[in-house]
């Protein structure tokens, strides 16, 4: 069966500020494109990102009240968005760390509705109870997920023995804006992403960095992004010195002029999903140097090709960094190979295999 004029409801926790919001975003508009009719669910503000299809924002409301009875009262106005609109499918993009609050969706709003349940996160604390008895009666054996890489599915399928789990990753795709860019003369490397040092351990990025020849080359370090750790990260590159090298700058819903001027483009995660960062980098023909982590970076990278895939070991990443800025030729290599290296992840590709994957459940 086609997803052709199927009423399919996106849920995401907002539309900006973050990965698996882009994610559901750059799908809404695929899902269009594809004959469906497209729904979006917002749980919370702000609302960026480009999107396609009718979109309840419960963020407005929550804005507006917040207490005990607005919260199930967002509950009821959810419920009947889906039933007023007759959904078919829900592709649930959300953290799933509530057990009260799945439980009320389960019961009270999904209902019988068909769920494909995305996973962004190789800490699946984010989205399963930690119980296997509990996340069993939230997610039947029939229940379809849907990870963002094949790290994520193996370890789904080890800790929680659920089989219909597919894998699609994300993919990306720059507007004609996006490509408009000013390279600038200014030299650095550059970080994006969201500021919470429990996954992307930026003390380590700044450590490194602090012991690279970097500072003593003028080569800065931007760190692009908003988050809860802003502060602390600001007083370790006050306590190293390191202030004229390290510039902080805030999220940016078009980080893409900034990405493509850069050298080099850093991860330092102690886990990921699918990071979008690292493809946006190679969409800009920028190479990347990133650690080995849970789930990832080496499904992107090929070592040596498009950048360096590395231990996670103080040393060994300031060795890489210092590598990568010394040899122009290393670093040529790379960038001539990134665009391509991502081919197999364009929108087009992946909205291909959403087209399959659908047709597959409906």
């Amino acid at each position: 069966m086609t997803p052709k004029n199927k009423n399919i409801c996106i849920i995401t926790s907002s539309l900006g500020h973050g990965g698996a919001e882009k994610v559901a975003a750059l799908q809404s508009q695929m899902l269009h494109n594809l004959g469906c009719h497209v729904f979006v669910v917002s749980i919370m503000n702000p609302i960026e990102y480009k999107y396609a299809g009718k979109l309840l924002n419960l963020g407005a409301l929550k804005d507006e009240k917040d207490g005990f009875f607005h919260r199930m009262n967002r509950f009821i106005v959810f419920k009947k968005f889906l039933q007023k609109n007759h959904i078919d499918l829900i592709i649930d993009h959300r953290s799933r760390n509530s057990l009260a609050r799945e439980l009320l969706l389960k019961h009270l709003v999904y209902q019988n509705i068909k769920t494909v349940f995305m996973v962004h996160s190789h800490n699946l604390l984010k989205s399963f109870p930690k119980n296997k008895i509990i996340a069993n009666y939230l997610y039947p054996k029939n229940t379809a997920f849907v990870s963002v890489s094949k790290g994520i599915k193996e370890k789904i399928k080890s800790n929680y023995q659920l089989d219909n789990v597919s894998t699609i990753y994300n993919s990306f795709q720059l507007s004609s804006n996006n490509k408009v860019v000013v390279k600038t003369n200014k030299n650095y490397i550059l970080f994006f992403g969201r500021l919470d040092e429990e996954a992307k351990d930026l003390t380590f990025l700044i450590k490194a960095y602090h012991k690279s020849i970097l500072p003593a080359q003028n080569i800065q370090l931007y760190i692009l992004g908003d988050g809860p750790d802003l502060h602390k990260l600001i007083a370790l590159v006050t306590t190293l010195e390191l202030t004229q090298y390290v510039v902080f700058k805030s999220a940016t819903t078009n980080p893409f002029p900034i990405v493509k001027s850069a050298k080099l483009t850093v991860l330092t995660s102690n886990f990921e999903g699918f990071p979008m960062s690292l493809v946006e980098s190679l969409a800009c023909e920028t190479p990347i140097i990133s650690v080995d982590c849970e789930s990832g970076p080496s499904e992107i990278i090929i070592n040596k090709h498009n950048g360096l895939l590395v231990k996670k070991d103080l040393d060994t990443f300031t060795n890489a960094l210092n590598l990568m800025i010394s040899d122009n030729e290393l670093l040529a290599f790379c960038k001539s190979n990134s665009l391509q290296s991502i081919e197999h992840l364009s929108f087009d590709n992946i909205q291909q295999e959403w087209a399959k994957f659908l047709e597959s459940i409906l």
